[in-house]
């Protein structure tokens, strides 16, 4: 499977960054993946909580079973780039980040933008 094929159809989604609570938007999208019938595995990815409804949450990336097709990223820009990196380290064919903290807020998001 080549990576577009992988973004469009994934069989496993890593969701870094995502909170327990579904009214939250770190907490929408496992919410959703499940509401609307995601058939492949759903990844969470969150080192402070253990389950996330019947699924469980590993510590980091490098945690995961298997290599998912696709990562959404739920954390802040200072640290969006290590878990883009982190997903590509294993193989991730897409990173999805959901992510406020670059140009629009100025030189220093700038910065983190360039880089």
């Amino acid at each position: 499977m080549d990576a577009i094929s992988r973004l469009l159809k994934p069989r496993s989604v890593a969701v870094i960054g995502p909170s327990a609570d579904a009214t939250k938007t770190a907490g929408r999208p496992v919410a959703y993946l499940q509401k609307h019938g995601f058939a492949g595995q759903i990844l969470p990815v969150n080192p402070k909580v253990d389950r996330i409804g019947d699924l469980a949450c590993y510590k980091d990336v490098a945690s995961l079973p298997a290599t998912p097709d696709v990562g959404i990223v739920l954390l802040g820009a200072e640290r969006a780039h290590l878990a883009v990196r982190d997903l590509a380290a294993r193989g991730t064919a897409a990173a999805i980040v959901l992510a406020s903290g670059y140009t629009e807020t100025g030189e220093e998001g700038a910065r983190r933008q360039r880089s």
